[in-house]
């Protein structure tokens, strides 16, 4: 009877690890991405030549997947590139997460190049078929992506020559020039200014400096205000002011610059404003819910109104200690209103 038992324990631990390594044997795909990122060239053409990868095979079926020729372009793998496009690779191919492998160049193979050798390979990608404006369902264009993530102002000075679209937007209303002051990226930003960039767009009804507000990005928001001329109590597109932006994210330091600038520390909000609550206080804005709890503050909310709630989420009354040294106050006004939400509004 000992036995039998000890038997049959072993069989089930025989059973459970046998099952195991079956579970984490790697798939043919899976070695190919591993042989990409390595820079494998000799095992890449293993796979592709015996057709136990297709050449444009996604592993998987989510945002996640991506085309082997996208891998090899967040890899920066030149010669990995070269081969998979003689086979046929297509060059502006989609993948899961939207990205083409132009843009995925940008975007992750600019992480491993120069910028004199991010600008040979995006020349090699455009001379091989790559369209300078090709997006996924993101809408990002490879100028938007040369904004964000790198400071190679020769590279959006070429997409600019080659016809890349100055002021196309993203789905989520982003614009080069948006992504500019985001980025802190100053020389591109001169440069979108010099070629026509319109300064006038907005991203989900946000101005230029009631982004830079937001983020508490004081080296762009004077640029802005000194030398762009933006108004300091220019209301956006939902009556909030660059002032109600930093009251309500916490920026310590805007809200001192913004006084120095003459803005209004007692602004009025001409309408309710409807503000996401964030699920916890390292996120003030999760703006990718589809349900939600959104606080309705009333008319007439000035930024301490906006600081005294954001003081309640990540309990710091700094903004409202500022504010209120600064003169802010409240209008008499309705209590604020919380309410859940399938859609956003933000």
């Amino acid at each position: 009877m000992f036995k039998q038992k000890v038997f049959h324990l072993f069989l089930v631990f025989w059973l459970l690890t046998a099952g195991k390594s079956f579970a984490d044997a790697e798939t043919p795909r899976q070695a190919l991405t591993r042989a990409i990122k390595s820079g494998d060239l000799l095992q890449v053409q293993s796979f592709i030549e015996s057709k136990k990868v297709a050449i444009d095979e996604v592993p998987e079926k989510t945002w996640k997947g991506t085309t082997p020729l996208v891998e090899a372009a967040a890899s920066a793998q030149f010669d990995i590139i070269q081969y998979l496009l003689e086979k046929g690779a297509s060059i502006d191919g989609i993948s899961g997460n939207y990205d083409t492998p132009l843009m995925k160049l940008i975007q992750e193979g600019s992480l491993k190049l120069t910028c004199q050798q991010l600008i040979e390979m995006v020349s090699f990608f455009i001379n091989s078929g790559a369209k300078v404006n090709r997006t996924g369902e993101s809408r990002y264009t490879p100028l938007m992506n040369a904004c964000k993530y790198t400071q190679c102002t020769q590279l959006v000075e070429m997409l600019l020559d080659l016809g890349a679209k100055i002021d196309a937007q993203s789905s989520d209303e982003n614009t080069a020039f948006l992504l500019c002051i985001r980025n802190t990226n100053i020389p591109a930003f001169r440069l979108l200014l010099k070629r026509g960039a319109k300064t006038s767009l907005t991203c989900k009804g946000s101005t230029p400096l009631g982004i830079a507000a937001e983020e508490g990005n004081i080296v762009m928001a004077r640029i802005l205000i000194d030398e762009l001329k933006a108004d300091v109590n220019e209301q956006d597109e939902i009556g909030s002011t660059p002032m109600i932006w930093a009251a309500l994210n916490r920026q310590i330091s805007m809200i001192a610059f913004l006084a120095e600038k003459g803005a209004d520390i007692n602004a009025k909000t001409p309408c309710a404003i409807h503000i996401i609550k964030p699920q916890d206080t390292a996120d003030l804005w999760p703006r990718l819910s589809l349900s939600r709890t959104v606080i309705i503050f009333p008319k007439n909310s000035t930024p301490l109104t906006f600081a005294k709630w954001s003081a309640s989420i990540s309990k710091s009354l700094s903004a409202v200690n500022l504010i209120c040294e600064l003169g802010g106050i409240e209008f008499p006004h309705a209590d604020l209103k919380e309410e859940t939400q399938s859609t956003r509004y933000w």
